[in-house]
């Protein structure tokens, strides 16, 4: 005996009725898990035709119908987020948007592998914050988009609209004689 050898196939029971089974529920699984992302994805398409057609509300009824299918398919999110953000729903958006931003940080530890969706998150999370006058916040969502894109003519003119928009609000405080961290 040597540890270089194959090792071979595992052993398995064949017979045994509980492997079998297990075996069947696993299988069974799957199969729901995949007609699961099928149905999502339906939904995505649905809610994307809704879009072009600018019917928005409806857009974002599919979207959440996808969602109920597959929690963590970063496109229902994101696509949802810009459906919510034409019906000036901005808390609805930023809500939206914080599901692909939790779900990143925590199962992909970072943001590179998801950049485009995460991007689009920050971007739309960002729009929504600026139109609530979140202007510190909207910088941050920014920088983190730019750090995945820097490039980005958008991003790029939207962040230099938020900083203009941020040093003008605290001028205004200021003048005011309010505080200026809000």
């Amino acid at each position: 005996d040597t540890d270089s050898e194959d090792e071979g196939d595992p052993i398995v029971p064949k017979d045994n009725p509980e492997f079998a089974a297990m075996e069947a529920d696993i299988k069974d699984r799957h199969k729901k898990q995949a007609e699961k992302s099928k149905t999502a994805e339906k939904c995505r398409l649905r809610g994307n035709q809704c879009m072009k057609e600018g019917d928005f509300v409806g857009a974002i009824e599919h979207y959440d119908e996808g969602i109920e299918y597959k929690r963590d398919k970063k496109e229902l999110w994101t696509n949802k987020a810009l459906a919510e953000l034409k019906v000036f729903r901005w808390a609805d958006a930023i809500a939206s948007c914080n599901k692909v931003i939790e779900y990143t940080e925590i199962f992909e530890e970072g943001f590179s592998k998801s950049a485009d969706s995460c991007f689009k998150a920050f971007t739309r999370r960002a729009v929504a914050l600026r139109a609530l006058h979140k202007w510190a916040e909207a910088l941050e969502d920014l920088e983190d988009a730019l750090k995945l894109f820097p490039k980005d003519k958008e991003a790029r003119d939207l962040f230099d609209k938020t900083k203009a928009a941020l040093e003008e609000d605290r001028l205004a405080r200021r003048a005011r004689g309010e505080p200026e961290d809000t």
